[in-house]
């Protein structure tokens, strides 16, 4: 299993992408936090990413499998451009 340094309890890509925002918020360079770290924070994105881009989870708390075409890039890119938007 992966190393959880900076994700604790990944079960959906949901639960990822909701911890990313999280620490992208309090650690990005742009908002006075550390490019070292969150360069760390991206690789255990990436790879948490592989793992669970397809999981997902109902309403109801129930975990299914759904073919999802987006890239871990594409989210980081996502979070990326709204530090330059706020600017």
């Amino acid at each position: 299993m992966l190393n959880e340094r900076y994700f604790k309890e990944v079960e959906t890509l949901e639960d990822l992408k909701r911890q990313y925002r999280t620490l992208a918020m309090k650690n990005h360079p742009d908002r006075g936090g550390d490019a070292e770290l969150m360069k760390a924070i991206n690789n255990e994105y990436d790879a948490f990413f592989k793992m669970v881009k397809d999981t997902h989870k109902t309403a109801e708390g129930k975990t299914y499998q759904k073919e999802n075409k987006e890239t871990a890039s594409q989210f980081k890119d996502i979070i990326e451009m709204m530090w330059y938007k706020k600017s």
